[in-house]
C-alpha cells in the first residue's frame, strides 16, 4: 500500500492498540538502552489529569481524542523518532499548543493568541519536532490515519499531507528500532541508518552483529557503555571526511538526528 493512499478500510480506530503499539516503541527504547522505566510516567487507569481547562472549548475535542490523551505515557525530553519527541499532554504548554498545530510546527510568533480551532476535533499531535523545521505527526482518530509532515513555512495545512493507515506505521516505527534501521543515542536524538551516511551503516551492523540486538544475547549493558564513544567517534569520523573535501564542504550533512523520509 502507499502511504498515499488513505487505508481506512484495513481497521478502525482502537485505543487499546494504538496504546499497545506506542508503548512496544518506548519499551524497546527501553530495551536498547535510551532511557530505564523510571522515566516513563505511565498513565495510571483512570488516565492522567489533563487540565482541559486551559483550552478554549474542550468539549468540541472528540471524546476518543481526550481519553488518549489522559492515556499516554509521558517519559523523557527524547525522540523517540529522528528529530520528533512526544508531546506531554500533562505540560500545559504541550497541552496549549498541540491545538494550534500548523503554528506550532511553523515556530510562529509564541506570544500572538492561539487557533486552537486549527486542530480538528478528531486529531491529536502525536510527535512534535524538535525543532520547528522538524517533522511531526498527526494521528486522526476518525479515520484511524497518521500524517507525518514537514515544515510549512507558506505551506499547506498539516491534513493536506499524505494519510497512512495508522498501526501501520506505528508498527514500522518499532520495526525500525526492532532492526536498528533506527538507533537511540544518548544525548536524546534518534539516528537514521542511510546509505548516504555510511558511518550510519556501520553503526547498525555494529549493533547488529557485534551486540547481538535485538535477540535475547543482545549486550545490554555493554551497548549502553560503549554506545555513546562509539557513535561520538564515528561522527566525527563523518565530520572529518566531509571537512577534508572542499568541494564537498559547502555540502556538510547534518550528522545528528538527520530526518525522516515521507514515511517512517
Amino acid at each position: 500500500m502507499s502511504p498515499s493512499q488513505s487505508s481506512t478500510s484495513l481497521s478502525s480506530y482502537d485505543e487499546t492498540e494504538t496504546l499497545g503499539l506506542i508503548n512496544d516503541i518506548y519499551e524497546v527504547l527501553i530495551r536498547q538502552g535510551a532511557f530505564t522505566e523510571k522515566d516513563i510516567i505511565r498513565a495510571p487507569p483512570q488516565g492522567h489529569a489533563i487540565n482541559l481547562s486551559l483550552l478554549d472549548n474542550p468539549d468540541r475535542i472528540d471524546a476518543r481524542v481526550v481519553s488518549l490523551m489522559r492515556k499516554l505515557s509521558e517519559g523523557p525530553e527524547a525522540c523517540i523518532a529522528p528529530s520528533m519527541k512526544p508531546v506531554y499532554y500533562l505540560s500545559s504548554d504541550d497541552l496549549v499548543w498541540s491545538r494550534d498545530i500548523d503554528r506550532r510546527e511553523m515556530g510562529m510568533d509564541e506570544e500572538a493568541p492561539h487557533d486552537q480551532t486549527n486542530a480538528l476535533p478528531t486529531v491529536l499531535l502525536l510527535l512534535s519536532g524538535r525543532e520547528s523545521t522538524d517533522p511531526a505527526l498527526v494521528l486522526d482518530v476518525a479515520h484511524n490515519t497518521i500524517r507525518y509532515f514537514t515544515e510549512m513555512y507558506n505551506g499547506p495545512h498539516y491534513m493536506d499531507f499524505p494519510a497512512e493507515h495508522a498501526p501501520t506505521y506505528l508498527r514500522r516505527m518499532r520495526d525500525n528500532f526492532r532492526q536498528a534501521k533506527w538507533v537511540a543515542n544518548h544525548d536524546g536524538a534518534v539516528l537514521r541508518s542511510d546509505h548516504q551516511y555510511p558511518w550510519t551503516l556501520e553503526l547498525q551492523r555494529t549493533l547488529l552483529e557485534d551486540y547481538k540486538w535485538p535477540g535475547d544475547e543482545f549486550r545490554r549493558e555493554d551497548w549502553i557503555r560503549d554506545a555513546p564513544p562509539m557513535i561520538d567517534s564515528l561522527m566525527q569520523e563523518e565530520y572529518q571526511v566531509w571537512a577534508g573535501d572542499c568541494t564537498a564542504a559547502s555540502a556538510m550533512p547534518v550528522l545528528r538526528d538527520h530526518g525522516l523520509p515521507t514515511t517512517a
